[in-house]
């Protein structure tokens, strides 16, 4: 499992997510932050920019 750190932007759509690797990388005004854990493959995948999601307590990657 990869750690990760989501920042998460609460819009009148739902939530806006923005993954980073670390804490010192998060910029900009976010509701609220988080540490999440994500398989090997998720996190791959957001490092190509796929869409990062919650669903249930956990973030997938969509590329939408």
């Amino acid at each position: 499992m990869k750690k990760i750190v989501i920042a998460v932007r609460v819009t009148s759509e739902g939530e806006d997510l923005r993954v980073f690797d670390s804490y010192d990388e998060v910029f900009g005004l976010y509701d609220y932050i988080e540490e999440k854990f994500v398989s090997p493959t998720t996190y791959k995948k957001l490092q190509e920019g796929y869409t990062p999601c919650r669903y249930g307590n956990t973030v997938r990657a969509y590329n939408l």
